[in-house]
């Protein structure tokens, strides 16, 4: 095993005199297990995070896509009237209704 040799200022070496509490090897053993039992459990948090972010966005997609389809609404849509929304006294009418014949609708244009 090679050693290094740290920085001789007094800083280091005030460091390096700082008591340290050590455990006996047991317990160190015993610390390390625990680190690396509770580290696999962060591994696999990960991992299923890394999944469920790629499962989030698939759904986002999925969602987004049913409602630029009409898919996301369409049963709410069968089972509701635009009637049944209409502010009071309103009535809804078909546009070619608003706009009868020989009306500015129909022409002649002229292409200029």
């Amino acid at each position: 095993m090679q050693r290094h040799r740290l920085p001789s200022s007094s800083i280091v070496l005030d460091i390096l005199r700082i008591p340290f509490p050590l455990p006996p090897i047991a317990e160190q053993r015993r610390l390390v297990a625990h680190l690396e039992k509770v580290f696999g459990l962060v591994d696999d948090c990960k991992a299923r995070q890394a999944k469920v972010s790629d499962l989030l966005i698939r759904f986002r997609q999925s969602i987004i896509s049913a409602a630029c389809s009409g898919r996301l609404t369409a049963d709410w849509r069968k089972d509701r009237s635009l009637d049944d929304e209409l502010p009071s006294g309103w009535k809804l009418r078909q546009l070619q209704e608003l706009f009868p014949p020989g009306g500015i609708f129909d022409g002649p244009f002229v292409l200029i």
